[in-house]
């Protein structure tokens, strides 16, 4: 695969994907109470929807890197985008709180990739300044992001329910996923590629979790 820079609207790319995680919880979040009365579920079911997302990205963060590293930054983010569009669209067409649980689950696992692989792709292509530049801009464009998001999804929970929340959410991970394929190029050669090797990383985060400097921060 020929590595070529990413130049241009890079800056949006890497927003956009590290936004993975808000989009997914920060839009549904406002809506949880019109599917909570839809669904004619307590409230702590509705609130699972969030929790479980959550503990799923948290777990597949840690692996994402390694998955990326194997396989290169492109296929990981695309085949997660697509695992995100098609599970979003599925919990548009939910009937019950069980199955949209194991859907969230599923677009958890998906949208954990978005903010280890943008910053693995900064790491490829910038070093020191550069990249901090380039960081802070990324930064300030998610900060401007985040304002909205949850009042876009208020406003769909309000007008068209909750469904619409999911439906929106399927539709703009589809269209990263063809922005992706158009215009993110691999960023990681294969002859740095490491192989995923599951117990060395196990190993490593437990030598993480016993040194103490690590722990205190």
């Amino acid at each position: 695969v020929r590595v070529v820079p990413l130049v241009g609207p890079s800056s949006l790319l890497l927003a956009l994907m590290g936004l993975l995680n808000s989009l997914c919880s920060d839009m549904l979040i406002p809506a949880l109470p019109v599917l909570q009365a839809n669904m004619g579920i307590k409230g702590w079911q509705a609130q699972q929807t969030i929790s479980l997302f959550f503990v799923a990205t948290a777990f597949m963060s840690l692996w994402y890197g390694a998955i990326a590293d194997a396989h290169g930054r492109r296929p990981t983010i695309l085949v997660a985008l697509v695992i995100l569009s098609l599970s979003a669209g599925a919990s548009a067409l939910a009937t019950d709180i069980e199955t949209l649980w194991l859907l969230r689950i599923a677009q958890g696992l998906a949208a954990g990739a978005g903010m280890v692989i943008s910053r693995a792709i900064l790491h490829d292509l910038h070093h020191g300044p550069a990249a901090q530049h380039l960081l802070g801009r990324i930064t300030m464009l998610q900060i401007l992001s985040l304002i909205a998001t949850p009042v876009i999804g208020a406003w769909l929970g309000t007008h068209f329910g909750w469904r619409s929340v999911f439906v929106a959410l399927g539709v703009i991970a589809a269209a990263m996923a063809v922005a992706y394929w158009r215009w993110l190029p691999e960023t990681m050669p294969a002859e740095r590629r490491q192989s995923l090797r599951a117990g060395a990383l196990v190993g490593s985060y437990l030598l993480a979790l016993r040194t103490p400097r690590f722990v205190r921060l």
